[in-house]
């Protein structure tokens, strides 16, 4: 195996590697926020309103 064949594959598995890291933390991020919406939805202050989501409930994770 060349060294440049070795730079690419390692290229490569660094970028995916990134790329998986990355849909992880945003996974987690919008399970944060549709809690988060919850949590405000259930609180039920006077005069407060919980905008609409921009997707439906529905959306696979």
């Amino acid at each position: 195996m060349s060294a440049m064949s070795f730079a690419l594959l390692l290229t490569t598995a660094a970028a995916t590697a990134v790329g998986a890291a990355a849909l992880h933390a945003a996974h987690g991020l919008r399970k944060q926020v549709v809690a988060l919406r919850t949590e405000l939805a259930a609180s039920h202050i006077p005069g407060a309103s919980v905008p609409p989501q921009s997707r439906s409930t529905a959306t696979p994770a």
